[in-house]
């Protein structure tokens, strides 16, 4: 089975050019320490790299083509979920094992994610001719609908038999997608019931919990700023800290700098900020309108600078970018630049702050310290 006991952190991304070219800019370090969930999003005109629409044969194949460029060698989650609205679904099985075959063949390592409610009818044979738990593995993925379902053992058991897997093949994801994350305290109790819920089902390899608190909208004016808190992190950290066994198998995940909402269409003119992630909080930081971009991100990145929750140039690649912009030596990028250092610096941040959970420590560039010492889990001292 793929190896997936060393990473720390699944991040939930999609298959964006800013997210995707995100992960060849992170630290090796830090990507060691990555599961990577790629979540594929339904081919929009044009497509940023070609710059035409895509047709269905060149977006499965240059989307396999992709995780396998951006992501080698390395073991990451694959996740189809919106395509079986895209591509015609009585044909699921041929375009499935197309994008699974084009990206192992290419040099990456993807495990399929199925919801539970997908192993049924063409989507299940499509699944069944992909899954391969004694190599692979496969990662099944339950929602809120299905925690609260009192049927949920019976389904996933009847899932597991029609794919010959055992729950100790699979990873099961955990997708909070919708939960009120406003209550911490309550938020980390869920989780760890939850989590019982589930090991009374099977002895997974591993379970993620995904959820994240940013908002589907982004809430800052133009030319304002605002801290919001990243309660996902601190659910998860306090269920952690009351139970050894969820320490050991509770793994953490969200969806990277974003939102867990999806929309797939195409967007107005981009508004210049960026979405800056300590492990508490979030400092979103958007420029005005009324000026051009070079201005308004200057401006930005001039704020972070001087926010007292700058990492230090040498934190990421992103942080150096960060810096160069707010002294004019780069930028202003544009959108796809915005989400790539979001993804970025968050991917780092995120890794940087588990190595308290266990035991590693991602190491600081040499040549330069943080404006502020920052301490773990985004406290400062």
């Amino acid at each position: 089975m793929l190896p997936v006991e060393t990473q720390s952190y699944a991040p939930a991304m999609r298959l964006k050019q800013g997210e995707y070219e995100a992960t060849g800019e992170v630290r090796p370090d830090v990507r060691a320490r990555l599961l990577a969930h790629w979540i594929l999003t339904p081919p929009k005109e044009p497509d940023p790299e070609k710059g035409r629409p895509l047709t269905d044969q060149e977006f499965i194949f240059d989307s396999a083509s992709r995780v396998a460029r951006h992501w080698p060698l390395q073991p990451c989650l694959l996740d189809p979920r919106y395509l079986f609205d895209r591509f015609d679904e009585t044909s699921a099985k041929d375009w499935l094992l197309r994008l699974f075959a084009t990206a192992t063949d290419r040099g990456a390592q993807p495990m399929p994610v199925a919801a539970v409610s997908d192993l049924q009818g063409d989507r299940l044979t499509a699944y069944q001719a992909i899954a391969q738990p004694e190599s692979v593995g496969i990662a099944i993925r339950l929602t809120l609908s299905d925690l609260g379902d009192l049927d949920l053992r019976a389904r996933v058991h009847r899932a597991l038999l029609q794919l010959v897997a055992k729950p100790h093949q699979c990873l099961l994801i955990l997708d909070l997608t919708g939960a009120d994350l406003s209550n911490t305290a309550a938020i980390a109790e869920y989780m760890a019931v939850a989590y019982q819920q589930v090991s009374e089902i099977g002895l997974w390899r591993r379970v993620i919990v995904q959820s994240t608190s940013f908002p589907e909208k982004n809430p800052v004016p133009a030319g304002g700023q605002l801290i919001l808190p990243r309660n996902e992190c601190a659910a998860w950290r306090r269920a952690i800290s009351a139970d050894d066994e969820l320490l050991r198998n509770l793994m953490f995940g969200d969806f990277a700098a974003d939102s867990g909402k999806f929309v797939f269409k195409g967007g107005g003119r981009a508004f210049p900020h960026y979405r800056y992630s300590r492990f508490d909080k979030w400092l979103i930081v958007r420029g005005s309108g009324k000026v051009k971009f070079a201005e308004a991100m200057a401006d930005v990145s001039n704020r972070i600078l001087n926010s007292g929750l700058f990492c230090g140039r040498g934190f990421s690649k992103a942080d150096q970018y960060i810096f160069d912009t707010a002294r004019g030596a780069d930028g202003p990028g544009n959108s796809t630049t915005w989400r790539k250092v979001n993804t970025v610096h968050h991917l780092t941040q995120t890794v940087f702050d588990l190595g308290a959970v266990y035991g590693y420590e991602i190491e600081r560039a040499s040549s330069e310290p943080p404006v502020q010492q920052v301490g773990l889990f985004g406290t400062n001292r």
